[in-house]
């Protein structure tokens, strides 16, 4: 096997777009490592290959370019396989999307590998697990992506690219995803095409962290614009369907954003139309169907 890019992520939309972007660009991905376990006994080991995975997903993508995928977990037994693999296959580039375990320094620090992480926010802010969820529940329209260098702490690495970019209004989780996992990966491919970086080290002092959000995280707030519980009730997926928001002390849960009228005030502080709750926030109104 050539070293050339190893592409290490976790198997969702986000890792699948960037993943089939670098395919796409014409990228020489020459490993696939995914976050999990797989039917075998090896900690780092080749998928079986069935013809019954989903047509878009990773493991289709590594049959169709006869690229050879590998399980790691964050046990013992998938540390030596990151140490593996780092010994018998040390890759030139490793690029990293939405994977959910620290990296051993023995694979990112190894010399003669070029070590990148893709991150959807404009870093320093919003590091963490989630960027996507937060940006939306603190209301940003405006967002970006963030090429970095992989350190020992996550998130924290040197940029080496970045790229603005907007929110388009009322998207879903899955379109956003695709948006940013795309744009940023095209961003990595440009910088592969003429490999001059000037790494910028993150700014301590105006840097966010955000955790995984729990179900409280998902409260709608009408004290927020109106169009800013809409995009996050459509950009977002709550676990449980639904969304709660407090109405005059009453507690009324919402499941689907149907439609936001940003400069409407109503008299009251909701009405029900039809199977339609109509809600004022400040500003605006939100149209949403009821659990």
């Amino acid at each position: 096997m050539s070293n050339g890019l190893c592409f290490i992520g976790n198997g969702g939309l986000f890792s699948f777009t960037a993943l089939q972007t670098l395919l796409n660009q014409q990228v020489s991905v020459t490993l696939i490592v995914l976050a999990g376990y797989a039917p075998a006994t090896s900690p780092l080991h080749s998928l079986p290959v069935t013809h019954k995975h989903p047509p878009a997903s990773i493991p289709t993508l590594a049959d169709k370019h006869k690229i050879p995928i590998r399980y790691v977990d964050n046990t013992i037994q998938g540390v030596k396989g990151w140490n593996d693999l780092a010994q018998i296959h040390p890759p030139e580039f490793l690029f990293v999307a939405c994977f959910p375990y620290r990296l051993p320094a023995s694979l990112w620090h190894s010399p003669g590998t070029f070590a990148v992480n893709l991150h959807p926010s404009l870093l320093p802010a919003y590091r963490g697990p989630d960027p996507l969820f937060w940006q939306l529940q603190h209301g940003e329209t405006q967002t970006g992506i963030s090429l970095h260098m992989i350190t020992e702490d996550l998130d924290t690495g040197p940029i080496i690219a970045q790229k603005p970019l907007t929110l388009p209004a009322g998207e879903s989780q899955q379109a956003l995803e695709i948006l940013l996992a795309k744009q940023g990966t095209q961003v990595f491919c440009e910088l592969l095409t003429r490999f001059i970086v000037n790494p910028i080290h993150q700014d301590q002092a105006i840097a966010s962290y955000q955790g995984m959000p729990t179900p409280q995280h998902y409260l709608l707030d009408t004290h927020w614009p109106a169009q800013q519980a809409f995009n996050f009730m459509r950009g977002t997926v709550s676990p449980s369907g639904a969304y709660p928001v407090l109405i005059q002390g009453a507690r009324h849960t919402l499941q689907v954003a149907l439609k936001v009228e940003a400069k409407r005030t109503l008299d009251t502080a909701f009405i029900q139309e039809n199977d339609t709750l109509v809600i004022q926030f400040s500003p605006g109104v939100l149209h949403a169907k009821p659990v």
